[in-house]
Formats: structure tokens, sequence, C-alpha cells
């Protein structure tokens, strides 16, 4: 290939030279032209090789830029979707419903309705398997759980990228043999999982249901048995697990770990940054609950407003915890104790039950010799007015120890 001259037409390169061009040449675009002047054949450069009179065959078809001179022919080949230019005049066409039509913009085919074939589960999979789809059509299929429309690609494929007619914002990959969705993201809402989430009881063992998402929700992966969610605004970066079910989530709740079985809990604004074990149920918790680790188990607890910076440790059940509470370790086997405003900085031990504990500031329940009165009695721990806490108790007659 001697290339005597070229010029430039709309950034298409026409060349003109002595010999045939070659695949191994480099510094070509798609829609280079190049004509060899002793035998006037013309090549296009498509796809990254060289194409010898594309023009006159008409049987050589780029998806989705087919450049040529003239107007565009009808071939068996072509498929809704495909374009072409004439490299020439620089009019574009678009293959649509078995023609070429000219100049269409993509607003234009916005607003194209395509042609749709009616058609059955059973009937579409017959076709499939006897190779008698038509190669470039929509098919809508209408007795699956809900209407979809799916593409096929040649005589017995069909794309995995279906649209449902019920929820059109949704992107959906769909494994029609088994009739099975294997992934469906709301793109609105921005809810995705690995399943259909939408149609639970096609997949009884990922149930999905019930969700109410509020908006700028995102980045969320919702996984099986999760029931009648509600999430506020601005959601993201949550990961629930199985089980998780009738909850209601406040606004701005995001980056959580929610573990197994979580569920029947009333979750307040600004619930963020929490690490969530197994078992977390029928808690109410409330605005501005952030950075917290709630171990194994924590149950029917009453949490107030303000709360970062805890562990909590396992089989937590039935305490009342007020606001501003932070920075503290709670033992395990910690049950009905009330925990009063402004507690922080406090180390309680394991197995601490019925126990009222007043304004608790940079106290080490640990460290005191009382683990059987906090397991056996009903206690009061406090600050008296000269700062010194005391633990109040009845056995028989009201019994107050000194804890400094």
């Amino acid at each position: 290939m001697e290339i005597k001259n070229k010029k430039s037409e709309g950034g298409v390169s026409h060349l003109y030279g002595i010999g045939e061009p070659s695949n191994n040449d480099i510094n070509f675009t798609n829609g280079d032209i190049y004509t060899e002047i002793s035998s006037g054949n013309i090549f296009y450069f498509i796809e990254k090789k060289w194409c010898k009179n594309v023009v006159e065959k008409k049987e050589v078809v780029l998806n989705p830029n087919t450049i040529g001179e003239g107007n565009p022919q009808l071939n068996k080949n072509n498929k809704n979707g495909d374009t072409y230019t004439d490299s020439i005049s620089g009019e574009k066409y678009s293959f649509i419903n078995d023609d070429w039509c000219k100049n269409i913009t993509e607003k234009d085919k916005q607003n194209i309705v395509f042609s749709i074939v009616d058609i059955t589960y059973k009937e579409i999979i017959e076709k499939i398997n006897n190779s008698f789809l038509t190669p470039g059509s929509y098919y809508k299929i209408l007795d699956t759980i809900e209407p979809f429309i799916v593409f096929s690609l040649n005589n017995k494929v069909v794309s995995t990228d279906i649209q449902s007619t019920s929820y059109p914002q949704d992107t959906i990959k769909y494994d029609i043999v088994n009739n099975k969705i294997t992934y469906r993201k709301d793109t609105l809402l921005n809810i995705e999982c690995y399943y259909d989430w939408r149609n639970s009881n096609t997949f009884p063992d990922r149930e999905v249901y019930n969700i109410s998402i509020g908006i700028n929700s995102y980045n969320n992966i919702i996984k099986k048995s999760c029931n009648n969610i509600s999430i506020g605004d601005n959601s993201s970066n949550n990961i629930f697990e199985e089980c998780c079910e009738g909850n209601i989530l406040g606004e701005y709740c995001s980056d959580n770990i929610f573990g197994k079985k979580s569920c029947f809990n009333t979750i307040g604004e600004k619930f963020n940054s929490n690490i969530i074990k197994e078992g977390f149920t029928s808690n109410i918790i409330g605005n501005k609950v952030e950075n917290n680790t709630f171990d194994f188990y924590f149950i029917n607890n009453i949490i107030g407003n303000t709360i970062h910076n805890n562990k909590f440790g396992n089989n937590l059940d039935s305490n009342k915890i007020g606001n501003e509470f932070h920075n503290n370790i709670i033992g395990n086997q910690c049950k009905n104790n009330v925990f009063s405003n402004q507690c922080y900085f406090n180390n309680i031990v394991d197995n601490v039950v019925f126990t009222n504990f007043t304004l608790l500031q940079n106290f080490n329940l640990e460290k005191k010799n009382i683990s059987n009165l906090i397991e056996n009695y009903i206690c009061d721990v406090y600050k008296n007015s000269k700062g010194t806490y005391k633990l109040k108790y009845y056995d028989d007659s009201l019994i107050i120890i000194d804890l400094a």
C-alpha cells in the first residue's frame, strides 16, 4: 500500500494509493476510506481491518456504526438499533422496525415504539428450542409474574437484559430457560439485589417484599428474607442480612451492617456507622445513634437520642437508656436496667439486672465487689451531693453502701 494523496472529510480520512491495504497498517480509525488507484477498488477500515467494496456488496454490517457511500439498502443481517452513515452526504440512518429511517436523533429514538410480539412463556421457549425466533425482534411475555419484554439476538438466543412493563425503571438480568431473575435494580430508588426482590413468592428462599425506600437512597444491598422494610431518605451503603423484617428506619441511615434476624425495630434519624450482630430485635432506637457495636441478641431495649461510641455486650434485654449515652461498655447478660441521661465513659460488668443508674460518669463497676448484690437485688447506683457513688438496695430494710 503506497499512499499517493490523502484528504479528510468530516473527520474521515480518504486515502488514494497503489496496492491493496494491509491490516498491519496503523493510525487508521473506523470509517477511513482507501481507493486503490489502478483497480478502482474501495476499502473501508471497519473494526481494525480493511473491508473491500463494502457499499457494492452490502454484506458487511457493523453495529452500531456502519459507514458507506450512498443510501443504505435492506439487508437480512440488519437488526433494530443498527446505524448507517453516508460518508458523502453525511446523512445518518437508523434501522428501526425492519427499515432504514433517515436522520433519527437520540430524542426521536426514545419516542419510537418498536414492533413487539405478544407471546406466552411456553411459546417463546418452544421458539428457542426449535430456533424459530426472529432475530432482532422484541417479544412481550404475557404470563410471567409481570410482563417482560425480551430481545432476540438470533433465532434461538435472547438477551439476558430485559424490560419490565410494570417497572420500566428497573434494570433486570433474566434467565429465560429457568424463568428466573438473577439481578434487579430500581434505578430511581437504587435498590439492587441478585434476585427478584419485587416478587418474593417467585423465590421463597430469598424473600424481599413491602419495601418503601425514601428518595436519594443508594448503594443498598438487601439480602434474602428482608420483609416490610421502610427506609427513610438518604439511606446509603447499608447491608441487610437474612430475616431483616418489620423494621422502620428514619432519615440519614447510612454505612450500617445488619446481621441476621434484625427484626421489628424502630430506628430514628441519623443512624450511622453501627455494627449490628445477630438477633437485633424489637428495639426502639432514638435519633443520632452512631458508631456503636451491638453484639448478639440485643432485644426489647429502648435507646434515647445522641448515643455514640458504645459497645453493647451479648444478650442485653429490656434495658432503657436515656439521652447522651456515649463511650460506655455494657457487659453481657445485662437486663431490665435503666440508665439515666448523660451517662458516659462507664464500664458496666456482666449480669447486671434491675439496676437504675443515674448520671453515671467515668464509673467502673467492674472494680466493685458487689456482684452478688447486682445479680440478686433491685439496685440503684447514683452519685450523692458530695460526688460519691452509692448503691442502694432493699434486704428487709433499706441498705446503702459506699462505692467509692
